[in-house]
């Protein structure tokens, strides 16, 4: 058995005190990390307006009939309530729709159509821009798209 010499003994207490010292703020660092990891909030998925088409599309594009479907492309430059619903009243889209959004909707017309904000939207159906403001009363806008040929 070796014996520490008394000498040595204030030298080996420091040593063992600065060890003990790190080990704590290794651990304090360690658990602040773990705590900021879960705190970090998940990014906005982002989605391939192609893909988006096809999941909100009640039958694929390939199948559709385009005499009583249409497309629209509605890109958002603020925030706004939004509830579009196709001809039988199956909601395409319907929650809020954050800025800087783009969505693409299929459905059988005529489709409807309801912005809570509607000077932060713009939309094109089958291509061709929609006039939102003509159809807006104070921020709302309320109209449809593609209505039969019958009406």
């Amino acid at each position: 058995v070796s014996s520490i010499s008394s000498a040595n003994e204030p030298q080996v207490a420091t040593e063992i005190s600065a060890s003990a010292e790190a080990m704590a703020t290794l651990k304090l660092e360690v658990a602040a990390e773990e705590k900021t990891e879960k705190n970090i909030p998940e990014p906005d998925k982002t989605v391939d307006i192609s893909e988006v088409a096809e999941t909100k599309t009640a039958t694929p594009a390939s199948e559709q009939n385009t005499s009583s479907g249409g497309v629209l492309l509605i890109n958002y430059s603020k925030d706004s309530w939004t509830d579009v619903r196709d001809a039988s009243g199956k909601k395409l889209l319907y929650r809020t729709v954050k800025a800087g959004e783009q969505i693409a909707l299929a459905g059988d017309l005529p489709i409807s159509l309801f912005f809570g904000f509607a000077q932060g939207v713009e939309v094109k159906f089958n291509g061709k821009i929609i006039d939102v403001p003509a159809h807006t009363r104070g921020v709302f806008a309320r109209f449809s798209v593609g209505e039969a040929a019958s009406r």
